[in-house]
């Protein structure tokens, strides 16, 4: 060896940088001996001869071993006293422990990854002799005959100095005779002989101490680094797991082995960025050792990317997918792929957004160009799957498709795990038909169904709003394992939403039955184990069984009453607590904000657990049930989710049974638990509007959508509030698609008038992906509808007012659109329209124009300038079709497309030239009177600035920005 370690040594390896010192919990941790110290003549001649670790620790042993049986032998007669086993610390050297610890844990040469755990070393076959010498021995000691059974061992040691027991033995007889020291140095031989027994035995606290004292002795002795990890793991001792493997990484980077080993150990800690950072530096070194991805070994056989071959760009995939970095996953599986196939210089498929470097015949794309009809590469389905999963989570579901149905044509008994974790990943994608075929598909098979699936697929059906199916899959389930207390309530849900409170309640009654029993059954199990047997003069347990009190399900009218009671005043003082943080709010105090919308929250979700506010059909709300008060309020009930399940169901039915009760029908009731519905509204609305500036739109667009549905907020006012809200929410996020849909059930709302319709353009102002949202064919079709609608009641065709949606149809017409049901309070009929609207008519076309479709544009704006025919907008619109179309190859009187251009276009400079002169003589009302106040505000003098700009007087606009506008 270069160097012992001794205590000094060890010592310095604590300093040492990344040196994690640990706590095993053993009760072996106490300091060696102090005649265990080296001695510093024979290490400097151990020094000079750098022998092998493993060959020297060895020699020395038994050099000293049979330097002490030498002893023993010469003496020849019994000895007494322990001055034979009195050797001086130079003699010792041999039985250094931590020195022949080192060798039972392994020094050396360095194992692979896959070892054969070494046992206890061989003992040797005895003699006739030793074997009575043995027993006679023992015999002594059981009767307490010391000197006799330290005769006979010396002799047996003697003759055979490699049976381990007789040194044992010795070692109690000298303990007996009050020699402490002596009895731990045989007992230290007897170790010796043993070497890795405790760990054989399945001692594996003691076998971590001594692998651990062993590493501090020699930090650079990578087998016993394995081997403490691999005991640390059998024991869950994860962190000496971790620090072991990272100090075999430090001797050997990138190792393959370790890192797999390390992989498990990092995920259990959930320490998975680290573990990316590990396996990221590793692939890289692979790839700027190994070019070509492969290289051959001793054998000459070839290994695949130099032993960092798929498997481990899969681990560093499902890493990379795990912290949610789809991006950086798909580069690593394709980067990979590329490098392993060998070809890493062909980075130019980095350019493509897809995958078409590994398509397949099966699938061809549409854009694929020609040259590369030709050229695909295979690639493994793992990488294909992770693939998958990466897209999925990247949003990109058409390439994610491609992989999957690649995939899906594997057997699926082989492949079921594959086949689950794509189904999930659409699942979490909302593509629940898709997952649910797989699902089905999954759990058509006994050996790859499972509960998970079989939920899972419930869930799809229940999203997809089949509740009929998905009722049947839980009732399934349940007839399986009467005690699932998951499928009940699931059940239960559907059953609420179903609007069939009874059987609801009645599950959710058995769910808690259950989780009651569950108690009772762990109590008991605990008061089996801590009561004491009977005794043998009984039996039979004398105590009789106590009779279980029958306990009533259901809450009385009382306690119904007290739970309306306490729900009311939580609302009042969340109520308070949030106007009380509303003016913080506003301030753009944080701590405020969240304290606001963690009031808001609570506020908003007990609005929603109010069955008769959101009906199965629209009934109008008759309020909460008019108890008597003045009751005294029972305790509070255990806040988990079936027991407020059943809170919310039993109150519903209450409601219902008083109501069916009462003849007369009450009031109309516009408060809520003594909150008006006007504040209810404006706490949505302002709670979706916080959550969307906090990057929360889809928690938000589902409130506003749930509030929609609420029998309370179908008034006109309040429901247009709600729709524009949810508009407004989308619009900041640039969800234009919802913004359309807001707009079209506004124009269905307000049947005949311009201002949805203009809305509509107003909030899609600008971009690509409001001029997608505007050329939908949604909404195409639906602006066609009432554009005819339109013409036929001016037309005085003859139309059918419908009650039920509040709008006109044509007689005999199938309106294609399904209208929302306006239970409201308006009762008349709207004025039918008199002469031709040219908005909708311009809207249109301008919409054809947009889609690039200028023939149909030029017939319709032809029609709106008919009907206006000074309209700027209009004509500036019909300006723009004729140069579209006069650009197209199609058309054959591009000059008259053009002299019609110019008209159009100098129609529009005339009309704005009219509106032009009317503003610029009320600006000079406006100049004198925003002179009055620019010495009170700077707003005032942008302001007073712009119509200077616009009336041409740009020195005193000049004049104003320095003056006023100066810092």
């Amino acid at each position: 060896m270069d160097s012992d370690y001794g205590i000094e040594s060890f010592e310095n390896y604590e300093e040492a940088e990344g040196w994690e010192e640990e706590t095993d919990n053993s009760s072996y941790d106490e300091d060696l001996p102090d005649f265990f110290e080296r001695d510093s003549d024979k290490d400097a001649s151990d020094n000079k001869e750098q022998p092998d670790p493993e060959n020297s620790v060895e020699n020395a042993i038994e050099g000293d071993f049979n330097r002490l049986v030498n002893n023993i032998k010469k003496t020849g007669a019994a000895a007494t006293s322990s001055s034979i086993w009195d050797i001086s610390i130079e003699e010792a050297e041999g039985f250094d422990l931590r020195e022949e610890l080192r060798t039972a844990s392994g020094i050396g040469k360095r194992k692979r990854r896959y070892r054969i755990k070494r046992g206890p070393r061989d003992q040797p076959i005895l003699s006739q002799q030793v074997k009575s010498l043995i027993g006679d021995a023992n015999a002594a000691y059981v009767s307490r005959n010391i000197p006799e059974t330290i005769r006979l061992m010396e002799e047996v040691i003697r003759i055979e100095p490699r049976e381990s027991s007789s040194w044992t033995t010795l070692a109690l007889c000298y303990a007996d005779l009050g020699e402490p020291k002596t009895s731990l140095k045989l007992n230290i031989i007897g170790a010796h002989l043993l070497h890795d027994v405790d760990r054989e035995f399945g001692y594996l606290q003691q076998a971590l101490y001594c692998f651990r004292k062993a590493c501090s002795l020699d930090p650079h002795d990578v087998n016993a680094q394995w081997e403490r990890a691999a005991v640390a793991k059998e024991l869950g001792d994860l962190r000496t797991a971790k620090t072991a493997l990272l100090i075999i990484l430090k001797r050997y980077p990138h190792d393959v082995g370790a890192l797999e080993e390390l992989r498990p150990v990092l995920v259990e800690l959930s320490e998975v960025p680290f573990g990316i950072e590990l396996y990221q530096n590793a692939f890289d070194f692979y790839q700027a050792s190994y070019p070509s991805g492969k290289t051959k070994d001793m054998a000459g056989d070839e290994v695949l990317g130099g032993g960092f071959n798929e498997i481990h760009i899969i681990v560093l995939a499902d890493f990379y997918n795990s912290v949610h970095d789809p991006e950086k996953s798909i580069h690593t599986i394709r980067q990979g792929a590329r490098w392993l196939q060998g070809r890493l210089d062909q980075r130019f498929w980095d350019n493509e957004v897809d995958d078409r470097e590994f398509d397949v015949p099966e699938y061809p794309r549409q854009d694929r160009a020609a040259f590369l009809d030709d050229v695909s590469y295979p690639l493994d389905i793992n990488l294909r799957h992770r693939l998958a999963i990466a897209r999925f989570m990247l949003g990109d579901h058409e390439e994610g498709k491609m992989h999957s149905g690649i995939i899906l044509q594997n057997d699926i008994k082989e492949h079921a795990v594959l086949f689950t974790e794509i189904a999930d990943a659409m699942f979490e994608q909302q593509l629940y038909q898709d997952a649910l075929a797989i699902y089905e598909d999954l759990s058509a098979d006994e050996t790859t169904s499972s509960f998970k699936v079989v939920f899972q697929a419930a869930a799809c059906q229940r999203n997809l709003g089949h509740f009929k199916e998905a009722s049947e899959i839980y009732q399934h389930i349940i007839t399986g394992d009467p005690d699932n207390i998951e499928a009940k309530m699931k059940l239960a849900e559907l059953y609420e939403a179903l609007d069939e409170p009874r059987k609801a309640l009645n599950l959710v009654y058995e769910v808690i039955d259950t989780r009651k029993r569950g108690i009772i059954r762990e109590a008991q199990a605990v008061a089996d184990i801590n009561t004491p047997q009977p005794t043998a003069s009984s039996l039979f347990i004398e105590k009789g069984r106590a009779k279980s009190k029958k306990v009533k399900r259901g809450m009385t009218l009382s306690q119904l009453q007290a739970l309306e009671l306490e729900n009311e005043a939580a609302t009042k003082a969340g109520f308070e607590a949030v106007n009380h943080l509303t003016p913080k709010v506003k301030a753009g105090d944080e701590q405020a904000t969240v304290a606001w919308l963690v009031e808001a929250e609570k506020l908003i979700e007990s609005f929603r657990e109010v069955k008769p506010l959101f009906p199965s059909t629209r009934v109008e709300f008759r309020g909460m049930p008019a108890w008597r008060r003045g009751q005294k309020k029972v305790k509070q009930y255990a806040e988990s989710v079936e027991e407020n399940m059943a809170s919310r169901l039993e109150l519903g039915l209450e409601y219902e049974n008083i109501s069916s009760k009462n003849g007369k029908k009450p009031g109309k009731v516009t408060e809520f638990r003594c909150v008006s519905f006007d504040e209810w509204l404006l706490l949505y609305i302002e709670y979706a509007f916080l959550l969307t500036q906090r990057n929360q739109y889809p928690l938000a667009e589902e409130v506003l959508r749930h509030a929609m549905q609420s029998v309370v907020f179908q008034e006109p006012a309040m429901a247009n509030s709600l729709r524009l809200a949810l508009a407004a929410c989308a619009i900041r996020v640039k969800a234009y698609d919802t913004v359309v849909s807001m707009c079209r059930k506004l124009i269905n709302c307000h049947q005949f008038n311009n201002g949805p319709p203009r809305l509509l353009l107003a909030c899609l102002a600008s971009g690509m992906l409001s001029v997608d949202a505007f050329i939908d064919p949604r909404l195409q079709k639906h602006l066609s509808r009432e554009v005819r609608l339109s013409h036929a009641v001016v037309d005085g065709k003859e139309v059918k007012w419908n009650p039920h949606v509040r709008r006109y149809h044509l007689t005999g017409a199938d309106e294609g659109e399904e209208h929302e049901d306006m239970n409201t309070e308006q009762t008349t009929i709207p004025d039918k329209p008199t002469k031709n609207n040219p908005v909708l008519i311009c809207i249109y076309g301008q919409l054809c124009v947009a889609a690039k479709s200028y023939q149909s544009a030029i017939f319709y704006l032809l029609h709106a300038y008919e009907y206006q025919p000074k309209d700027p907008v209009i004509c500036l619109s019909l300006a723009i079709a004729y140069l579209g179309r006069a650009m197209q190859r199609q058309a054959d009187n591009r000059h008259y497309m053009i002299a019609e251009l110019v008209k159009a276009f100098f129609t529009t400079l005339r009309s704005t030239t009219n509106v032009f002169y009317k503003n610029r003589r009320r600006i000079d009302t406006w100049i004198p009177r925003f002179g009055r106040y620019v010495g009170l505000s700077r707003e005032a003098a942008y302001n007073l600035s712009l119509i200077y700009m616009a009336t041409g007087a740009k020195q005193l606009a000049k004049d104003l920005y320095r003056r006023w506008l100066s810092i």
